[in-house]
This record gives structure tokens, C-alpha cells and sequence, in this order.
């Protein structure tokens, strides 16, 4: 095989050595992403590598024999993903020209089908790279790839936590920072729970949630040509700090704000059988506050804002990303589905998928939208969420939960 060189290989080597990963034993973290991965796409072998100078050295690896871990760069399938910069597939070994010949197709371990996804750092420059293969030919869909694709960034998250970590423990240790001081800072802009995987263990496992719900809401004042930036920020504050107020109280994950988007999730990092019902009650006790503004708002002639709430469930990724701030984030296609629902979504209206339709119908009243095309995805059936049944109902508005509701959540 010809041995590819990227017209950037010395400020590549030199970024790939500054994270320091090089020989290192076995982590948690990254053997998990490849668990994660060779699960995902149903193949039998999965790596991270990274390409030195003259080798291809493997941090984490499923299946993959230990002759293979650290192998010549010429004999390397990945030196060809870094040289390209690009995701690579290969649904034929034999049939290609570049890999046909490498001693890994026509010997141990007879790889048939290959994928390889580069880790691109903030300086576009390529470290190495996330690859799933097989022994049989076949072919590789384009959910599987982006869901490659967000693991190959984790992959290069958990490189920039070692690092930052390092520089955060060498603080430490000459006691520039104290460690209350430090498990403060870390639980201020860390979930709890993950906040103390950091502090004590010095890492974070990125996990996979089977079962999750995920919640975007936004926040809109239509009918206005000029807006002041100071007031619409404070009154944005204002509502963030009550939805926020309203999530820890239901035992919800606040995400991150995005301008005048909000994001949570139930389900993760701490696991939740009630997490659909969780976030439902959140969107409705949200509306109740929202509408009890607006009223406010209106005796003052001020125009009313209005809120609209997408929310779906399914499996998501879950890590800590960030290159000089940490952030708790979450990938997967329940996460694009609640803001592709989100972005359909009518003025003050609360927009859930078909599968929270179905498990939440017990306790709450719900309209059919009917079917809604989904950038990237299928159509999909979409519900709006209207209120708690009567039975659950504390008014006759609907929007908040009574003693009965709140019963059921703790039984749930």
C-alpha cells in the first residue's frame, strides 16, 4: 500500500503528540466509544487509532487482535483516511485498488469491508481515526455514519477532558486552585452526577441512554420592529430561570440555552423510568407560567411572548465535550427528531412524537397534528400536548398537576 502523506504532516504530528495519548494504557472512555460503535453498526471489528510519524497506534479496540494494535503507517488502512480528510467506506476490499493488497484483506484478520472516520481537531488537522470493519462485504446506511460521526467527536472530546484535566490536576497540585474551589466550578457547569465522575475519577465514560426524553422549548416575542437587546435579554433570563426552576424540581437535566432555545433532557445521565412523564408535566407547568406572563404583559400593552415546545424520547450518546470549557451534550436521532418537532411547531403549542403520544395518553389530553416532513428524516406523526385529563387536573385550566398526578409520578 502507498504510504499517503498529508501536505500538513508536521503541525498533524505535532498537534496528535500535545494531547499526550500516545502508549498510554487502556481508558473506560474510549473503550466504551468503541463498544458503542461496533454495536451501532452491527460489525465485528472497531478501533480508535491514531498515526504517528512512522506507526498506527491503537488506543481502544473491539475484536481487534493484538499483532494489529501498533503496525506500520504503509501497512495502515487509516493512513489513507487521514490523507483524505474524509469519512472513507469501502464496501469491498478486494474490489478496491488501494486495499486489495494489504496484508489485512488477504491475511488475519481478512477484512472484506472497512469505514473510517476521522478525528479532526479544532485546527482541522486530522489525529487519526474511528473505524468499524468486517470480514463479509456489505454496505453502511447514513444514520450509521452520522452516528460515526458524532462518536469520532466524542473521541476527540475525551482527548481535549485528558487534557484539560491534566492542566487542571497540575492547578492542583501547586495550589493555584483549592479543591473546593475546583468541585464547585465543576458542578456549576456539570450535571451533579457527572460532576463527580470528573472529580473523582479524573474522566468521563461517555454512555449510551436506551431511553431518554428530550425537550427543546423556545421563547418568542412576535409583533415587534424593535426590540432592546438589555430588556430582551433580561425578560429571556427571567423565563430560563423559572423553566429551570421547574426542571429541578421534576428531577430534569438542563442541556444548554441556545439564544432563545432551551434544551433538557430526562433519562441522563441518571437513568428514569418516568422520564416521558417528567418532561410532559414540565412543558405544561412551563405554558402555565408562560400564560400567567402574557397576562401581565398584556395589562401593560406589551406584546405577549410566545412559546413553542418540541419533545421526543429515544436512545441518546451522552459525554462531556468542550476544548477550554467543559459541556454536558448529548447526539442521536431522538435529540434531532425533538428539534425538528420543535421547529414545526405552532405558536404556543407543546409538539410531541407519536411514542410519547402513545405511553402519555393515560394522563393527558391530546390533538393529532397529523403527519410533519422532517429535515433529514422520515415523515413523522406528530401530537400536541393540550393538558392533564381532568382527573389529574388541580384547575380547570389543566396545566397544573394535582395531589393524584403527583402520586402517580412517585409510583410511576
Amino acid at each position: 500500500m502507498q504510504n499517503h502523506i498529508p501536505i500538513n504532516e508536521e503541525a498533524r504530528i505535532e498537534a496528535l503528540h500535545s494531547y499526550d495519548v500516545l502508549d498510554t494504557v487502556r481508558e473506560e472512555g474510549f473503550d466504551d466509544i468503541v463498544e458503542i460503535a461496533t454495536s451501532l453498526t452491527n460489525t465485528k471489528f472497531s478501533y480508535i487509532g491514531f498515526l504517528d510519524k512512522e506507526r498506527q497506534w491503537l488506543k481502544s479496540s473491539c475484536r481487534i487482535p493484538t499483532q494489529f494494535f501498533d503496525i506500520p503507517r504503509e501497512v495502515s488502512f487509516c493512513s489513507y483516511t487521514v490523507f483524505k480528510e474524509e469519512v472513507i467506506i469501502v464496501e469491498d476490499t478486494l474490489k478496491d485498488d488501494f486495499f486489495k493488497t494489504n496484508a489485512g484483506v488477504t491475511g488475519e484478520p481478512y477484512i472484506r469491508f472497512y469505514c473510517g472516520v476521522p478525528i479532526i481537531n479544532k485546527d482541522n488537522l486530522v489525529l487519526g481515526t474511528l473505524c468499524v470493519m468486517d470480514i463479509m462485504p456489505r454496505t453502511i446506511s447514513d444514520d450509521e455514519i452520522r452516528h460515526l460521526k458524532s462518536l469520532a467527536d466524542l473521541v476527540l472530546n475525551q482527548l481535549e477532558l485528558r487534557k484539560n484535566l491534566t492542566y487542571l490536576k497540575s492547578l492542583k497540585e501547586a495550589d493555584d486552585i483549592e479543591t473546593d474551589k475546583y468541585n464547585h466550578l465543576l458542578a456549576r457547569i456539570l450535571p451533579k452526577k457527572i460532576a463527580l465522575e470528573l472529580s473523582e475519577t479524573s474522566k468521563v465514560v461517555p454512555k449510551y441512554r436506551e431511553s431518554t426524553t428530550i425537550l427543546f422549548a423556545s421563547f418568542d416575542q412576535p409583533n415587534t420592529s424593535v426590540k432592546d437587546p438589555a430588556l430582551e435579554v433580561s425578560n429571556l433570563q427571567q423565563y430560563v430561570n423559572a423553566f429551570d426552576e421547574i426542571n429541578d424540581h421534576l428531577k430534569i437535566e438542563k442541556i444548554k440555552t441556545m439564544g432563545e432555545v432551551y434544551m433538557s433532557v430526562c433519562g441522563a445521565p441518571t437513568q428514569d423510568r418516568a422520564h416521558i412523564l417528567r418532561q410532559c408535566m414540565s412543558a405544561l407547568q412551563l405554558k402555565h407560567y408562560m400564560n400567567k406572563i402574557n397576562k401581565k404583559r398584556e395589562k401593560l400593552n406589551l406584546n405577549p411572548y410566545q412559546v413553542r415546545i418540541g419533545i421526543s424520547s429515544g436512545p441518546v450518546i451522552s459525554g462531556v465535550v468542550g476544548k477550554s470549557k467543559f459541556l454536558y451534550d448529548l447526539w442521536g436521532d431522538s435529540v434531532n427528531s425533538s428539534k425538528r418537532i420543535l421547529e414545526n411547531c405552532e405558536a404556543d403549542a407543546i409538539a410531541v412524537s407519536e411514542q410519547v403520544y402513545f405511553k402519555m395518553k393515560e394522563y393527558f389530553t391530546f390533538d393529532e397534528k397529523g403527519l410533519v416532513q422532517i429535515k433529514h428524516m422520515d415523515l413523522i406523526k406528530v401530537y400536541y400536548l393540550q393538558s392533564f385529563k381532568l382527573e389529574y387536573a388541580l384547575d380547570e385550566t389543566g396545566l397544573i398537576p394535582n395531589e393524584l398526578m403527583s402520586k402517580a409520578l412517585v409510583n410511576f
